[in-house]
């Protein structure tokens, strides 16, 4: 629950710089239109109780085609964690498998009337890493002084083949920084997911405003 407040929180401050731009009629003149190349950082929630998070770099043509180089990772409770599993004292990160995605995808981007403002959609493949967590109980951990997890953890890799799908719109308050909004998915043999994130933008995110006088 604090991890949903805290998101909303950030959704309303990154919102509050670009409420000035809003009362503007601004524009980007087709002269000065340029490509873009940016980076994306953020988290979110997944289905499932999950976690998301990730980061990309993106690159963006005068006509508002791109494509997107991104790395996600999907974090759900372990499927085989024990009914009677105990954590040790140390560890305060709960188990998951886990979902780990290269993806790179066609993305066309949407600008809107205020040059601040602009939402586009990505898709494209995606190579995945799914881990899943097992658990083998500790030969008499009760008779132990120094008590850690009462299981050893361990993972299995399975390698595989996905599709990523991704809708985001972007808060541009400046032409370096801005931050994003995007449902994620990825679709996949063993871990299919669909999260809401936010994201963090940094680089040439967009052209510089041209307010219109007319």
């Amino acid at each position: 629950m604090k991890l949903v407040c805290y998101i909303i929180l950030l959704v309303i401050i990154s919102l509050l710089p670009i409420c000035n731009y809003a009362q503007e009629d601004t524009t980007n003149d087709d002269k000065h239109n340029q490509s873009k190349y940016y980076l994306n950082l953020g988290f979110g929630l997944g289905t499932s109780s999950g976690i998301v998070a990730g980061y990309g770099l993106n690159y963006i043509l005068p006509n508002n085609w791109g494509v997107s180089l991104s790395s996600n990772y999907y974090y759900k409770e372990a499927a085989y964690l024990p009914y009677n599993y105990r954590a040790s004292d140390m560890d305060f990160i709960p188990e998951f498998d886990i979902t780990h995605s290269y993806s790179i995808r066609l993305l066309k981007e949407f600008q809107l009337k205020s040059s601040v403002y602009r939402f586009g959609i990505e898709c494209g493949p995606s190579y995945i890493i799914y881990s899943e967590a097992h658990f083998t109980a500790v030969p008499n951990w009760n008779t132990l002084i120094f008590k850690g997890s009462n299981y050893q953890k361990s993972y299995t890799d399975q390698n595989i083949y996905g599709l990523s799908v991704r809708a985001k719109f972007e808060s541009l308050f400046s032409r370096v920084c801005g931050t994003e909004f995007a449902i994620i998915s990825n679709i996949n043999k063993y871990q299919s997911y669909i999260g809401f994130e936010i994201h963090f933008l940094f680089g040439k995110i967009r052209d510089k405003i041209i307010l219109n006088t007319k």
